[in-house]
């Protein structure tokens, strides 16, 4: 049989992995969070949503986290970090450069991860890996639990604190505390950001800060769409959330519970508003379209310093959402 997880569950149960053929298991709110079909039911649930008749369901056990809204992502965060990092550390090995630096606690590195003089990688509050390529720069502090994907760069004097997860190739520097972020994504400069989801190829311009807690300190509300309903989020740390290939000036101030669609890029003096659509281009003139070939041209200029190519099937899902927005 073919076993297909839902891909919003971040934390499966353990239930999962013993489905029989024509066996599911459904959430509190009855999502399928994966079943185990034969190959025919399996092509027609992926294209349908539909389980076969037959099928034996059953509620699950134990939690399954799922996405829903766009900060169920820092909701769930810990919990999945926490089965991430047990899972990926593997066996681990000794961290270049530690005799030059503070190496505390239960830090595991998965290849060569180099790191310069004097920086502090805690792992006594929470396991730190360290994925292989990793460079932290001189003076820096991380710590745990987090995980620091393949290829990142963290700057010199950066502060990562824990419930940090970032995707390979991320350049992060500054100040960041419970960020979820995507591979390839950029925060090189100085500024805080804390508890928020960043997508794939953003660009955070030097000196942009994001709020993650209200003045009240009260349950931050926020719209998942432009002119949405403000909702009830549950948390009182969330800071915002990325989409793909967002892009701020420098100086830029997010505000708590705001929510940036893909291909949005934002260079004005004030905050961009809570909640911004897709492929917006935000100046203090407004809010304008941010043109198909622009985005092209900017996009494929940050891929290929990568070494990443745009086009294919890639190109052709962002330009069908860009196309729908």
């Amino acid at each position: 049989g073919v076993l297909v997880v839902n891909a919003r569950c971040v934390v499966v149960p353990g239930e999962v992995w013993g489905l029989r053929v024509g066996e599911a298991v459904l959430d509190d709110e009855g999502d399928v969070v994966a079943a185990r079909l034969d190959p025919a039911s399996a092509l027609r649930f992926a294209e349908h949503g539909e389980l076969p008749e037959r099928c034996d369901v059953a509620r699950s056990d134990g939690e399954a986290p799922m996405l829903r809204r766009p900060w169920d992502v820092v909701r769930w965060r810990d919990s999945a970090l926490g089965r991430d990092v047990e899972l990926l550390r593997g066996d681990g090995s000794p961290v270049r450069g530690a005799e030059r630096a503070h190496v505390l606690g239960d830090v595991v590195s998965l290849g060569r991860a180099a790191v310069g003089a004097g920086a502090v990688i805690d792992g006594t509050t929470g396991p730190v890996v360290l994925g292989d390529g990793v460079s932290i720069g001189a003076n820096a502090v991380v710590e745990g639990p987090c995980m620091i994907g393949e290829g990142c760069v963290l700057s010199a004097l950066g502060h990562v604190r824990s419930g940090v997860c970032l995707g390979p190739r991320c350049k992060f520097g500054g100040e960041v505390g419970g960020v979820v972020a995507q591979g390839y994504s950029n925060k090189a400069h100085g500024g805080y950001l804390g508890d928020s989801y960043v997508g794939e190829w953003v660009n955070l311009g030097a000196g942009t800060d994001g709020s993650n807690l209200m003045n009240t300190y009260g349950e931050v509300k926020a719209s998942a769409v432009p002119g949405g309903v403000r909702e009830a989020t549950g948390l009182t740390f969330f800071g915002c959330v990325l989409g793909d290939h967002c892009k701020t000036a420098i100086g830029t101030r997010i505000m708590t519970g705001s929510v940036l669609g893909t291909g949005v890029m934002c260079a004005t003096s004030g905050p961009p508003p809570g909640a911004v659509r897709s492929f917006s281009w935000l100046t203090d003139r407004g809010v304008e379209r941010w043109r198909w070939d622009g985005f092209r041209e900017t996009a494929s200029a940050m891929m290929a310093r990568r070494g990443v190519g745009f086009g294919g099937p890639y190109e052709a899902r962002l330009r069908e959402l860009a196309n729908l927005t």
